[in-house]
């Protein structure tokens, strides 16, 4: 996995735009240095806002891309690599004790917006749920600064999308990007996204964009003529803290337990996941989510713990499939659903 650069301290620029040309050439995603010194760290460990409109059945994953480009290109988890940021990853994964795994949990990488377009492709298929399905929720579990979450909610797989980071650096960067959206993103979704669907095919409107010269003025009557395929506004919200503390973030905030439903998604990127975490992790996803939550990690297996059949809750193994991420074309994703003994029929040998 590709590590992102930690912050230099040193005071020769020209040493540091070398070193910035070096990162920004290791593959299609470009690993650029930038200045965190500015960065403000909310007060508050939440933010929330709404995401632009998208069609019925989503954004394509590729016109998703664009959108997200847009929403953070001045907010990329890449960007937060210093000590104090991994070392806070490393600190909670080392309270639950036990060996670690064969990478620190500080060190960060994404899916991609096609890769993840293929696992939720995948859950709707394990849920016996047909393509265009909206999920009541997908939650992301150790989500760097939410893009993930957005990418969902772009794509049409869910009108409400959250994420969970025990980074502030990275949880900040997300706020910043919701804090910035306004009129420009609006008109990047007007162009990129009017009339596609799930899988990227036509949708209710024709396809067609603003040229990239227009004026945001004429973007937003593209906008309006697409109408009525533009028909859902997704919100995100982001929170700052411990993935295993996860119920009681949302609930502090909501005044009310977490709307989980058999009808949600959670997500984990946990490659460098100890077997301890993912235990504490999962009993909090048994605890704040009912029978039928659908869960995928990405980069490993849940410990076999967790997903033997016994006389409790449980998670079901539903396979795997492979998904393109930021350090390998074909990373495993390993799909579980939320399951108890007393309430589900043995499996037909």
């Amino acid at each position: 996995m590709r590590l992102s650069p930690e912050e230099d301290d040193g005071d020769d620029a020209e040493a540091r735009a070398a070193v910035d040309d070096i990162l920004a050439s290791r593959g299609e995603e470009k690993r650029i240095r930038r200045p965190l010194a500015d960065l403000a760290i909310p007060n508050s460990s939440h933010c929330a806002g709404k995401l632009p409109l998208v069609p019925r059945g989503g954004c394509s994953h590729a016109n998703a891309e664009k959108v997200l480009s847009t929403m953070f290109q001045h907010a990329s988890g890449f960007w937060a690599g210093g000590a104090d940021e991994t070392a806070t990853a490393r600190q909670v994964a080392e309270t639950v004790g036990g060996p670690a795994a064969h990478c620190s949990e500080g060190t960060y990488g994404e899916i991609t917006t096609v890769g993840l377009h293929t696992v939720l492709l995948r859950v709707q298929e394990a849920a016996g749920l047909g393509a265009g399905h909206t999920f009541d929720g997908f939650l992301d579990l150790g989500a760097g600064t939410g893009r993930t979450a957005a990418a969902a909610a772009l794509m049409g797989f869910a009108t409400e999308a959250l994420g969970v980071e025990i980074g502030p650096q990275r949880f900040a960067l997300g706020c910043s990007a919701l804090a910035a959206r306004g009129a420009a993103a609006e008109a990047e979704l007007a162009r990129f996204c009017a009339g596609t669907g799930q899988d990227g095919g036509s949708g209710s409107g024709d396809g067609s964009v603003a040229p990239a010269s227009a004026s945001a003025a004429a973007i937003a009557t593209t906008a309006a003529a697409a109408a009525p395929a533009l028909a859902r506004r997704p919100s995100l919200e982001l929170y700052h803290g411990d993935a295993r503390e996860w119920p009681r973030l949302l609930a502090a905030r909501r005044g009310r337990w977490p709307g989980c439903t058999a009808q949600s998604v959670i997500f984990m990127g946990a490659e460098c996941f100890r077997d301890a975490l993912l235990i504490a992790i999962s009993a909090a996803i048994s605890e704040g989510c009912p029978v039928g939550t659908h869960v995928a990690v990405l980069g490993r297996r849940l410990p076999a713990q967790l997903t033997e059949r016994a006389d409790r809750t449980w998670l079901r193994g539903l396979g795997s499939v492979l998904a393109k991420t930021t350090w390998s074309a074909a990373a495993e994703v390993h799909l579980y659903r939320l399951s108890n003994t007393s309430i589900e029929a043995p499996e037909q040998k």
